[in-house]
């Protein structure tokens, strides 16, 4: 009995306010679409820019010569098709450090 009365309650709501809910749902269907179609502009605009980049490989390498300490940096800037296939696909598909990964791969220790 009680649950009876709870769905014909609902049941009462729905069909008084179905204009309405309808109208919301439309609306909020066009807002979601009009909002993925910003996140794909979006999402697109990142991926032109990272491919656009140039990555920057910075090394510093500290060492004492003739009684001075020596800090030593190296820059140099590659196109991105010199970046080892597995750490461009790291860095598209998100934000990653990938300092281990060089280190181990140039025998470096820091």
């Amino acid at each position: 009995m009680f649950l009876e009365t709870i769905l014909l309650g609902g049941l009462f709501l729905v069909v008084t306010y179905w204009n309405e809910i309808v109208n919301w749902l439309k609306e909020l269907v066009i807002e979601v679409r009009a909002a993925l179609k910003e996140l794909a502009h979006a999402i697109d605009v990142f991926v032109q820019r990272v491919k656009k980049a140039a990555i920057k490989f910075i090394t510093k390498v500290y060492y004492k010569a003739q009684g001075k300490w020596i800090e030593e940096k190296t820059t140099r800037e590659i196109p991105e098709a010199e970046v080892p296939e597995h750490i461009r696909k790291k860095v598209q598909s998100r934000e990653t450090n990938i300092n281990k990964e060089i280190e181990q791969e140039l025998q470096l220790t820091l």
